[in-house]
């Protein structure tokens, strides 16, 4: 009966330390869930943060590169306006006269015209390069910032 008494004493204790973690456990738990809830606001209060200053940078970086372009393509009318007095390329010209330089003083209406285009397009597409890659850099730098690298 000694023994009985004392398997019965054993399993009383098992039980209510078992009881005890138990209740431990789903404290731990519930902390971990605050724990993981409070991190993720303010995670996503940081990037609403990210977002909506790169956002007000973007624009203005957009209108800056409307500008820009604008400023090219006013340049580029400009430009072509002033080749208008040169002579036009006639059907029966030679293409290959030697000119004893290369300055672009000498091209016919057309080609000058082109070039003119083609230069101003160039720039163009350069400023659009530069515009999208400062984008990306101020991205990636508020990603790492939120990251907190």
């Amino acid at each position: 009966m000694y023994t009985k008494a004392k398997i019965i004493a054993s399993v009383a204790v098992l039980g209510a330390l078992w009881a005890i973690h138990e209740i431990d456990k789903s404290y731990a738990i519930k902390e971990a869930v605050a724990e993981c809830k409070k991190a993720s606001k303010e995670a996503i209060t940081r990037t609403e943060r990210a977002t909506k200053a790169l956002e007000a940078s973007s624009v203005k970086d957009k209108e800056q590169l409307y500008e820009k372009i604008n400023r090219i393509s006013a340049e580029r009318d400009v430009a072509v306006a002033s080749l208008r007095n040169r002579p036009l390329r006639s059907s029966g010209s030679k293409a290959s006269q030697s000119t004893s330089s290369c300055t672009g003083r000498e091209l016919y209406r057309e080609d000058a015209e082109f070039l003119t285009r083609e230069a101003a397009r160039a720039e163009r597409v350069m400023e659009e390069r530069n515009f999208y890659w400062n984008e990306y850099e101020k991205a990636r730098k508020e990603l790492e910032n939120i990251n907190g690298n």
